[in-house]
């Protein structure tokens, strides 16, 4: 605590009342949880009170519905390889949770498979979906995270079995931690392994990539080329996976990603607050051909991973 006054203290002397002032609310922001609940809950009301609350994915239209998680909208935009008819929607969610509470938990589509990458899908009920798919069981131990061509090799398999269900195909690119070459000097600089979490200390293991943009070890423009050279990696099985995809396709994510922005003093990494870049996702509807005949089904239990699977990666990506 001392040493956290000392260093208001010299920030206040280099930038004068109002940098002490804004230091100070940063502090208490990033440790002091029920501040940090009212700010966050401040910013979902002022976003949704001009944007609205999202659009509820399973009722537009699609056959395969492929989610990039924590990819934002502006970034897709610039630098996506696809074409089709691109438009900004607002996601229900600032994260992967809110997400998938807010689309599918407590409701039913049997019509639907979704497998996912991401750890928190297995906390969706069985009755949900036709069958649920987890590809935890998959994770990579060197990078961290389920590869995207795995995610793609599997989607392929699932579709050509099920010709007569919609797909969710969830990948965890672009969030991190981050694949490519810029990760690999990451690395190669002692940060040996890094997580995708917006707030965490110095571990033995390494520290997030948004903890080094924060602490001035990687510059922002640096973190966003990152955030890029990872998106184009997934794209690349992204497009291996849609040419083996029958009906009506369309890549969006469950939510966006924050690379540095600064709102109200405070700047913000990763993902979790109610800003423009975690909520607005890109809706990019792909040509088709022809639509699938989608009928629903009784669902099907699939093998779930077990909790302590779950709880090591959702550690290993920064969240518990």
């Amino acid at each position: 605590m001392m040493d956290e006054f000392q260093r208001l203290q010299k920030i206040t002397q280099q930038r004068g009342i109002i940098g002490g002032l804004l230091a100070i609310l940063r502090y208490i922001y990033w440790n002091v949880g029920a501040v940090k609940r009212v700010i966050q809950n401040f910013f979902r009301w002022k976003f949704e009170r001009r944007y609205g609350r999202g659009i509820d994915v399973m009722q537009q239209d699609w056959d395969n519905l492929i989610i990039l998680d924590a990819c934002r909208y502006d970034t897709f935009k610039q630098h996506t390889q696809f074409e089709g008819m691109l438009r900004r929607v607002v996601s229900a969610g600032s994260a992967s949770w809110e997400f998938m509470i807010e689309n599918f938990v407590r409701r039913e589509f049997h019509d639907t498979i979704y497998m996912s990458a991401n750890p928190y899908s297995p906390r969706i009920e069985d009755s949900v979906f036709f069958k649920f798919i987890s590809l935890i069981d998959d994770w990579d131990e060197n990078t961290g995270t389920v590869l995207p061509e795995d995610v793609t090799q599997k989607a392929i398999e699932v579709s050509e079995n099920h010709p007569d269900k919609r797909l969710i195909i969830h990948y965890m690119q672009p969030h991190a931690p981050h694949l490519g070459s810029i990760q690999d000097e990451f690395a190669q600089a002692g940060f040996n392994k890094y997580r995708g979490m917006d707030v965490q200390p110095v571990q033995k293991e390494g520290i997030s990539i948004f903890d080094a943009a924060r602490k001035g070890l990687i510059t922002s423009e640096r973190l966003h080329e990152s955030y890029v050279e990872n998106l184009h990696i997934v794209e690349e099985a992204v497009e291996s996976l849609i040419s083996n995809l029958n009906g009506k396709t369309v890549i969006s994510a469950d939510h966006g990603e924050n690379l540095g922005e600064r709102v109200l003093g405070l700047r913000f990494y990763s993902h979790g607050q109610h800003t423009p870049e975690c909520r607005f996702v890109p809706w990019l509807e792909l040509d088709y051909e022809s639509r699938k005949e989608v009928i629903a089904s009784e669902p099907v239990t699939d093998v779930r991973p077990e909790d302590s699977t779950i709880n090591r990666r959702l550690r290993d990506l920064g969240y518990l």
